[in-house]
């Protein structure tokens, strides 16, 4: 009997063309762009790690929620405000197919980071989160850990 080996390749769309229509806020071109690269190439990890305000990551957040193929989203140094987060946080509410998450961003306090937290209740697709180089606070972290053990509680 044959051993049966199953490969899966991601694609990471970093900068360049992508970059330029969330800093045009062009959300159609963006679309397009992510589109494309879908029919390309399959499953993608959308990475950017350049700083964006909050009207470009709702360009971005706009977007995402037409579409859903993107499971990777790693949004670092992005440097997103506590409305950025927000409207990330939407996102996560939304769009249930992300399976990991990356944010950094020294901007986001307590009320960004419990809009993130209150986001991952009923998210239950999310395998990996990982939130650094933030200034949430105790506040934040009290957050963070009354989602962890709601979650913990409706899993046990």
């Amino acid at each position: 009997m044959k051993n049966l080996y199953r490969y899966k390749i991601y694609y990471t769309l970093k900068g360049g063309t992508i970059f330029q229509a969330i800093k045009t806020q062009n959300p159609e071109y963006l679309k397009e762009i992510l589109l494309r690269n879908y029919q390309e190439h399959g499953e993608i990890i959308l990475k950017l790690t350049y700083s964006l305000n909050d009207s470009e990551i709702k360009v971005l957040v706009d977007v995402l929620l037409q579409l859903d193929f993107i499971e990777y989203l790693f949004l670092e140094d992005t440097l997103p405000s506590n409305n950025g987060a927000i409207l990330l946080s939407q996102l996560l509410k939304q769009k249930k197919n992300i399976k990991e998450f990356k944010l950094s961003g020294p901007r986001i306090n307590t009320v960004g980071a419990k809009a993130i937290a209150e986001s991952l209740i009923d998210n239950t697709n999310i395998e990996k989160f990982e939130l650094s180089n933030t200034n949430f606070g105790d506040e934040g972290a009290i957050a963070f850990s009354e989602i962890l053990n709601k979650i913990g509680r409706a899993h046990v």
